[in-house]
């Protein structure tokens, strides 16, 4: 019990700190620097709040534009994006932070320098009578056929790999919480990168 009080002290204090920094950031009309903070103190909410729970996809959407506002702060405006769903979709349920991971390895590893043509998109729609296809491209210089083998066989129980590491933790959960209904799939080449998850519908 007082393990879980602590734990509760952190993420308030943290919050707190991020409002006090946000205001100092309008005092002095860095309402750049604010709306950063914004986004962030929201991503650090979403994370902690809720863990292991679903929520649905259009929630999962709007924390996805939130962090990928910063990471297009942080490298200026280097890539754009896009997302396209299926509306029917939107009230469908998904475990949360699935989709995050794929983003930023496309960022980190699939972008090597500002060419301002990088782009990313997110396409989310039916498979079937009762799935969800999600997918996550990318246009930039993909990844070694190797490496995407090792993704595509990847055993949680027995297999390491050494690098990206949260693409083999949304590979993880997908086994976990979705177990055989799971689908993962990495395909890729010199048109950039493609990640598949397909997860069966929730309500």
């Amino acid at each position: 019990e007082i393990k879980s009080l602590e734990a509760q002290i952190n993420p308030h204090f943290l919050y707190n700190t991020l409002d006090a920094i946000n205001w100092v950031a309008v005092e002095h009309e860095e309402f750049q620097i604010s709306k950063m903070l914004i986004h962030l103190a929201a991503i650090l909410r979403y994370s902690i709040q809720r863990c292991n729970e679903t929520v649905m996809i259009q929630e999962e959407l709007e924390y996805l534009k939130k962090y990928i506002y910063l990471q297009q702060q942080r490298f200026c405006d280097s890539f754009q994006y896009s997302i396209h769903i299926d509306e029917a979709l939107n009230c469908y349920r998904i475990h949360k932070l699935l989709i995050q991971p794929l983003i930023e390895n496309a960022i980190i590893h699939g972008f090597p320098g500002s060419t301002g043509q990088d782009e990313i998109e997110i396409v989310i729609q039916k498979q079937e009578d009762t799935y969800i296809q999600i997918q996550v491209k990318d246009n930039g210089k993909g990844m070694s056929q190797e490496l995407a083998e090792q993704f595509n066989n990847y055993d949680y129980r027995k297999d390491r790999i050494e690098t990206s590491i949260g693409v083999r933790n949304v590979i993880t959960r997908l086994k976990l919480y979705y177990g055989d209904n799971s689908y993962f799939h990495m395909a890729s080449g010199e048109q950039g990168t493609t990640a598949t998850i397909v997860i069966p519908y929730e309500i």
